[in-house]
């Protein structure tokens, strides 16, 4: 082998090299853009949801100052999220005595949240 196929077969094998080692940061690179916008994805889905259940919310408490317990007793018969979402559960009374109480004919439930039962050591 003479001193020119040495030399160019050495400048071969470390320009392979190097294009090996870009190859690798560029995989790099696209892997973490991937897993990142994965991430934002992810991220955009949770907010979805926490929007949903905010603007389920404030339509109880609007419901509620306007005494229209019928809106959230049928929003919670469609939606069962909402149902799990609010912190009252109304639901209609079919047979109701007749008491003059101002939510007639429903029945209110108060659901007490979770991490009450957890933090004051409730068993229920």
């Amino acid at each position: 082998m003479d001193k020119e196929k040495a030399k160019k077969a050495a400048e071969l094998a470390e320009k392979e090299l190097q294009e090996e080692e870009e190859q690798k940061q560029i995989d790099l690179i696209k892997k973490a853009i991937k897993q990142t916008l994965e991430a934002i994805k992810t991220k955009e889905k949770e907010r979805t949801k926490l929007n949903k259940e905010i603007k389920t919310l404030k339509q109880d408490i609007d419901n509620i100052r306007a005494g229209r317990l019928d809106l959230i007793a049928e929003r919670q018969e469609k939606d069962e999220e909402a149902k799990k979402t609010s912190i009252i559960e109304v639901i209609k009374e079919v047979h109701h005595h007749h008491y003059d109480r101002w939510y007639e004919p429903y029945k209110i439930i108060y659901k007490e949240p979770y991490y009450w039962t957890t933090y004051c050591g409730s068993t229920t």
